[in-house]
């Protein structure tokens, strides 16, 4: 026996010599002829079984209108036909025929034809003998009304958002990025999942451990991060994301052999024709038989061109929705620290609440005391700052005016909070010189709520300047950022609010406070005091209260309730404004003085709950609404709560206690008055 190891006896010859005599001369012997031949057989070979290997589709639109979507693969004994049912609770769930190749077509026949509407879609997964079923299933179902169809499913995602859920104790932190991809039907569908995939691998830089799946059309990364860091893991991971379609690691030959993966998966499943069918009809649903053909052979155009296009396009457009799961440690805030407090050397009044996680630095500034209550004269001064800030070089990103009180909020990225205070000082240098009064317009209101603002000593009589406004002594900073001693260290290095103020506010002295003054134009307006006797939430529910109240028992008036800061007093002040003569209002409001302030019913408390919950959350939540808090803080007009604890407050509010404050404020004997309105009409002191 002779045993063939590649190696010729005959070491003088070349190893096919000794088959020569076997061939016609002229002719290449027959080794030869493999040789030659071999890498296109193998082609060849390989072309056919892929062939063997892939599923074909057929996609048809019935007489009727029924659209049937037919995919069959080689060597399958088993097919399904899969359509949409409508269920007793209104809702779409797929319905399934399944048979071999002797049982399949009876069965579809009968099935389909016990229907009373022929359905919009048919799905049938199998072999490639049913062809036929297409004929059989126009046959049986003309005639018959097509059914309504399946709307369109959306699984869209909210984007950019964030959201914390409580992890076991003594768990790991754990960041979930949930990105939308593209829809079933879109061309970059397959190249998005594909990239998926490989994502571990290039963004180890950015972040290590990384995991990825694939939910529907959400893709998830996930992994493991500091509690108190994962707003900086997080905008990490973003960046990462946009910039991964120009990332050079990103081979060729690993997206091949993905998408061959992807593919083979896909393939595989189509085994199982129930569950395929199924699945084929949810895709139908959420792309027609576009969908539907993008799963079948989505993996065979996926190229590393079209990764990095897909991932350039796609991607930096779709933040995604991040979930953080959390230890009770750093899930409940309200463990935490509250805000640091401090005074500054030029007497301005400070509070930082430190959060490394925080995804902005923030700062809020606002006037401690306001000349007429609403703080317009305030607000005009605060405007005219922030424009000096959008005038400048080194501008924060966010820059706005807020009323009630008046405020300037600013944010910028995380960590640069020394760079809001040299903004805000370098703004401020030339505006808290001015010593120009600032003049608002006059009406009843104003001129009521100046007025009041007098009595209860706001006001020394003097005109409102912007120096008077900035003088540091009068203002308050609240602010968010990683380190609290850092910031007020900033604040104190930047000199925020300048020198401290050595001149007194203008005004006379020894005036007798005026009740009543007419005022421009037609409206009359009304302004009661009422001390108060009770804390947060109670004054913010009956604060809520009042003007629907108001609005339904006096005939034209429009009601607003203030909590303003008072110095070493709490006191509620109620705004009542009407067209026409102010005794008039006056004598309506006493008529139904009672009436605003009766009991309140649990039904009408518990609508008030929601709504004061609402209003408190939106108000102090958030990174800039902690800050606005920071600044009520240094200001002296509240105390450290999270937003959590004031939401469970307002929600939680007493019935007796609230009905106790509105029979103190409606029996209160201290309560002071005053009142404007056209100048025709004739003021007495009452």
């Amino acid at each position: 026996m002779i045993e063939d190891t590649g190696f010729s006896p005959y070491p003088d010859q070349e190893p096919s010599a000794q088959y020569q005599h076997s061939s016609p001369k002229g002719t290449p012997p027959l080794p030869s002829l493999f040789g030659l031949f071999a890498p296109i057989l193998l082609v060849l070979l390989g072309t056919m079984a892929t062939m063997v290997d892939a599923q074909a589709l057929t996609v048809r639109s019935l007489k009727g209108g029924t659209e049937v979507v037919l995919v069959t693969q080689t060597l399958a004994e088993m097919s399904a036909g899969c359509w949409p049912v409508l269920t007793e609770n209104r809702e779409w769930q797929g319905h399934c025929v399944v048979g071999s190749d002797l049982t399949f077509t009876a069965a579809l026949e009968a099935e389909l034809g016990e229907l009373e509407e022929a359905p919009s879609v048919l799905i049938i997964v199998g072999g490639s003998g049913r062809r036929e079923a297409i004929d059989l299933a126009e046959s049986v179902l003309t005639g018959k009304v097509t059914g309504a169809m399946p709307s369109r499913l959306d699984r869209s995602l909210e984007e950019g958002g964030q959201e914390r859920r409580l992890g076991q104790p003594g768990g790991p932190s754990i960041l979930r990025l949930e990105v939308q991809f593209p829809p079933v039907d879109d061309a970059d569908r397959t190249a998005v999942e594909v990239l998926w995939t490989l994502l571990p691998r290039h963004l180890i830089k950015v972040s290590s451990g990384l995991r990825t799946r694939i939910e529907g059309d959400v893709g998830t990364l996930e992994l493991s991060v500091d509690g108190d860091l994962g707003g900086h893991e997080l905008r990490s991971l973003r960046l990462g994301l946009a910039q991964v379609s120009g990332d050079p690691s990103l081979e060729a030959e690993a997206v091949e052999r993905v998408a061959k993966r992807l593919r083979i998966a896909r393939s595989a499943k189509l085994e199982a024709v129930e569950r395929a069918g199924l699945e084929l009809l949810d895709l139908w649903r959420r792309g027609g038989s576009d969908g539907v053909r993008q799963y079948l052979f989505g993996p065979d155009g996926v190229t590393l061109e079209r990764v990095r296009q897909a991932a350039g396009q796609w991607l930096p457009r779709h933040p995604g929705h991040a979930v953080f799961v959390l230890p009770p440690r750093h899930f409940r805030p309200r463990f935490a620290p509250g805000p640091q407090t401090s005074s500054m050397s030029n007497d301005l009044s400070a509070a930082i609440l430190a959060r490394p996680s925080a995804q902005l630095s923030t700062l809020v500034l606002r006037p401690v005391l306001l000349s007429n209550l609403t703080g317009d004269a305030e607000a005009a001064v605060l405007t005219r700052l922030a424009t000096a800030l959008r005038r400048s070089d080194n501008r924060p990103a966010y820059i706005a005016v807020e009323g009630n009180p008046p405020r300037l909020e600013m944010a910028a990225q995380t960590g640069d909070f020394p760079g809001l205070c040299e903004a805000l000082q370098s703004s401020m240098a030339d505006i808290s010189s001015d010593s120009t009064p600032v003049t608002t317009e006059s009406d009843a209101r104003r001129t009521a709520l100046r007025l009041m603002a007098s009595i209860l000593g706001l006001h020394a009589g003097g005109a409102v300047t912007p120096a008077s406004v900035l003088a540091p002594g009068n203002l308050a900073v609240g602010g968010v950022a990683v380190d609290s001693e850092l910031a007020l260290e900033a604040l104190e290095k930047f000199g925020v609010g300048g020198s401290p103020s050595r001149t007194a506010l203008e005004g006379s002295v020894g005036d007798v406070a005026r009740h009543r003054m007419p005022a421009a134009g037609t409206q009359s307006a009304v302004v009661v005091a009422l001390p108060l006797g009770s804390g947060f939430p109670i004054p913010e529910t009956i604060a809520e209260l009042l003007p629907s109240r108001t609005a339904r028992l006096i005939d034209g008036a429009v009601a607003e309730v203030l909590l303003p800061l008072i110095p070493g007093r709490s006191v509620m002040v109620i705004v009542i404004v009407r067209e026409g003569e102010v005794t008039t209002l006056e004598e309506d409001i006493e008529k139904n003085w009672g009436r605003l302030f009766a009991p309140v019913t649990e039904e009408e408390l518990g609508t008030l709950r929601r709504e004061v919950a609402a209003r408190v959350v939106t108000a102090a939540g958030g990174v800039l609404g902690r800050a606005r808090v920071c600044a009520a803080i240094a200001a002296g007009s509240d105390s450290w709560r999270t937003p959590g604890d004031r939401e469970m407050a307002a929600l939680t509010v007493d019935l007796v206690a609230v009905n106790f404050e509105l029979e103190h404020l409606a029996e209160a004997p201290d309560a002071q008055w005053t009142a404007s309105g056209p100048a025709t009409v004739s003021f007495v002191e009452q």
